[in-house]
């Protein structure tokens, strides 16, 4: 080694990192995601130079991604050569990430993360971790795209040192430095042609954005690293608050929360439908205001999210409905009589012999049938909506689907209206046709209100 200087404070500051994240403790192996670049092989020296020190065994994979052809094979003998040199385990994996980008209408970038993190996840376990080489000029590269795209304080948290089985050794050193360690030990690398292309955006903020805000303040790689680990243990702070009240839907209970933990806890109930959309910060202010509304005045709101999911908030609680929520009607099964029925959530249902019998004040929406004598004495209920309704209008066997399709009716509307049935089956639904059998012809009769006296 012709000069260690550097290689000696290069250490220090990796032992720091890894001692302040604890990053190793309680850990047998580490498995370095060696790509051949410059960040990645003074990853796999560093951890190479510290294994005995911190008692741990060092292997690395490399995962070819199909993308570069010889280019690519090139790297993974680079990676192959060194490890052999070393003495350190090294295995390589082929993943195919054109087709998959292809078959799931997925970017290159997108795709390659996702097969390269398969590959990693099967070697993560309890006392066995992936090491990474994200560095602190990536966490700067990451603060702004998240700060370009939109984001909530936890965008600017930039890249964790420690995700799970993830650890991240680098995080403190900047690129400058990792070159600095390559040049004095002759480590070689291999440089990705993709890196230079600018229409990446990642790639246009390491080649045009960082440097500008270098020529401002030298040390910004390093300050942005600090605001991630202020931001990191606010965040710690709040998701233990927003623990507290996880598995609470009350509407009054919510809107008495502080919009710091409100919002969090919007964002977890929005994660926990499953879908992979994400909440803008429109979104969460939407959905915020209509809780401290309808905590106010007893109104039900619903709003449309991301992902087709649906947000409804009454006087009671507040839910978060995917698809299949959505299309999952929430109308009590009840036997109706003649008179006012209530059934909650701002909506009631008359049925009356008189056609202009007064109705509450204050409604919204009426939707009314005029039926036929036959159903007086025959027995009237209200039903969920179930999979494969169907019924007779207009002379053909129509599934409630496709009604509801035709009519235009919101899909998250569609769950709350109740299903109107006598003995033969489905006889209406709101803001569809009735059954054919039950119109009034001759005077005479019932009638139906269906009354929403909230908003929909």
């Amino acid at each position: 080694m012709k000069d260690s200087k550097h290689t000696a404070s290069f250490l220090a500051k990796v032992r720091g990192t890894l001692d302040r994240y604890r990053m190793l403790e309680g850990k047998e192996g580490v498995t370095v995601a060696y790509s051949g670049g410059k960040d990645s092989v003074a990853l796999l020296y560093t951890l190479y130079l510290l294994k005995d020190e911190y008692g741990f065994t060092l292997r690395a994979l490399h995962v070819n991604h199909s993308i570069r052809g010889e280019e690519a094979d090139r790297d993974e003998e680079t990676c192959r050569e060194f490890c052999l040199r070393k003495g350190i385990p090294f295995d390589s994996v082929r993943v195919d990430v054109p087709s998959f980008a292809r078959e799931n209408s997925l970017g290159t970038e997108e795709a390659a993360r996702i097969l390269r993190y398969r590959e990693f996840d099967k070697l993560t376990d309890g006392k066995n971790v992936v090491a990474t080489a994200h560095t602190a000029s990536d966490n700067l590269e990451t603060l702004i795209f998240n700060l370009c795209r939109g984001t909530s304080a936890d965008g600017l948290r930039g890249i964790p040192p420690v995700r799970g089985g993830y650890v991240r050794p680098l995080i403190d050193a900047t690129s400058d430095e990792v070159m600095a360690l390559v040049t004095e030990n002759a480590l070689p690398y291999v440089f990705d042609s993709t890196n230079s292309d600018e229409s990446y955006t990642r790639n246009f903020i390491r080649a045009k954005i960082s440097p500008l805000l270098k020529e401002i303040n030298p040390s910004v790689e390093g300050n942005a690293r600090s605001t991630s680990d202020c931001i990191s243990k606010d965040r710690e702070h709040f998701q233990n608050e927003v623990g507290k009240h996880k598995n609470e839907r009350s509407t009054k209970a919510l809107a008495a929360l502080d919009d710091a933990v409100l919002s969090r806890l919007v964002v977890k109930l929005y994660s926990e439908t499953g879908d992979s959309g994400q909440l803008s910060y429109r979104n969460v202010c939407d959905v915020i205001e209509a809780i401290r509304k309808t905590a106010a005045d007893s109104v039900r709101r619903e709003i449309d999210l991301p992902g087709r999911v649906r947000f409804v908030s009454d006087r009671e609680e507040c839910r978060m409905l995917n698809d299949t929520d959505v299309n999952t009607p929430s109308a009590p099964r009840k036997s109706l009589s003649f008179g006012m029925t209530d059934i909650g959530n701002g909506r009631k249902i008359l049925i009356t012999r008189e056609e202009n019998d007064p109705l509450p004040a204050g409604y919204k929406n009426v939707y009314k049938l005029s039926a036929k004598n036959i159903l007086e004495t025959d027995t009237i209920i209200i039903r969920e909506r179930e999979n494969g309704d169907a019924y007779m209008t207009k002379g053909v066997l129509h599934k409630v689907k496709k009604l509801f399709s035709d009519a235009k009716i919101p899909l998250g509307k569609r769950g709350s209206l109740p299903v109107f049935c006598d003995s033969k089956g489905i006889f209406w639904i709101p803001g569809l046709d009735a059954r054919d059998d039950v119109f009034l012809r001759d005077g005479g009769g019932i009638y139906i209100f269906y009354i929403e006296t909230g908003e929909y």
